[in-house]
Formats: structure tokens, sequence, C-alpha cells
């Protein structure tokens, strides 16, 4: 890498991202096998990170990540991994930190933050586009998550933007 930054020949620019992008993936496999390692002592998102190398969870998250407008329910997710309702719900739980509903909400919310930094949409229209029946509901469950309204997130972030 270091021969590549220093060359200039024709695409050395090239190589020198391609080798950016390898290094920080092997930086981020070794990250995940040490929080894998030390597993139980794991918090926060190094928990998380290792929820997405657990087999079992990984595949829920696929699920949730896939199909979040579905009316999930811990036993449909148990169902979808062939393993009861209680077993899922523990596993899940002491593998990430956070239960699969929790997870459900805060993965719709971060979607939801995303859709309103465009200005596009409505808040019936996200509420919608991240599985909530109506504006209220997502409205109080927005505010819930992130303790401000999506109304002045959306200006928020309209006025950082500038």
């Amino acid at each position: 890498m270091v021969e590549e930054a220093a060359a200039e020949t024709p695409g050395s620019e090239i190589i020198r991202a391609r080798l950016t992008d390898v290094l920080f993936v092997q930086i981020l496999r070794a990250f995940i096998a040490q929080v894998t390692k030390l597993s139980q002592n794991c918090k926060g998102p190094a928990r998380l990170l290792r929820a997405f190398v657990d087999p079992q969870i990984s595949q829920a998250l696929t699920l949730i990540h896939q199909q979040p407008l579905r009316r999930w329910t811990v036993a449909e997710l148990a169902e979808e991994l062939g393993m009861s309702r209680t077993s899922f719900a523990v596993h899940f739980s002491q593998v990430a930190g956070i239960t699969p509903l929790d997870y459900l909400r805060k993965w719709r919310i971060h979607r939801a933050c995303d859709l309103l930094q465009q200005a596009e949409h409505n808040l019936d229209e996200i509420a919608e586009r991240v599985g909530y029946e109506s504006g209220a509901a997502f409205s109080k469950a927005f505010k819930r998550e992130m303790s401000i309204t999506p109304g002045l997130y959306r200006k928020q972030q309209a006025g950082s933007a500038l």
C-alpha cells in the first residue's frame, strides 16, 4: 500500500482505492473475530456486530432488513428460523443485547431518519414506508425513540445541511 501511495503510475489510484477497501474489510473481520472471542464482555454497537456473525441471529436480522413492513412477531421470526419462540427471544437478547422487536423498531426509525432528510416524503408516506399504520403512530414511536418529533428532526437536518 505504501508503494502504491508513492507510485504515480497508471492505475495506481484505482489500486490504492481497492487496497483501502481490502484493508477496511480486514480490520472489520479482525474486530468481529475479537468481539466474538470476548463474547459476553461486549456492549453497545460491538454486541450488535456479534449478532451479525451469529448464524441464527444474522438470519433474523436479514429477514427484518428485507421485510421491514411486515408485522413481525417474535413467534414468526422464531418460526422462520426453526426455533421455539422462547429460545429465539432469549438467544437474540443475549447475543444482540436488545430484544428482537426493539431491534425492529430501531431499524424502522433508522430508515425513517433517512427518509425524513428527503423533502419529497410527508409523514404519512414515511410511516407507510417504514411499517407504521399511520403518521400519528409513527410520530409517537419516533418521538419515543429519538426524543424529538419527526418534523423537528427534519427541520434540524435541513438546517445542518446548509
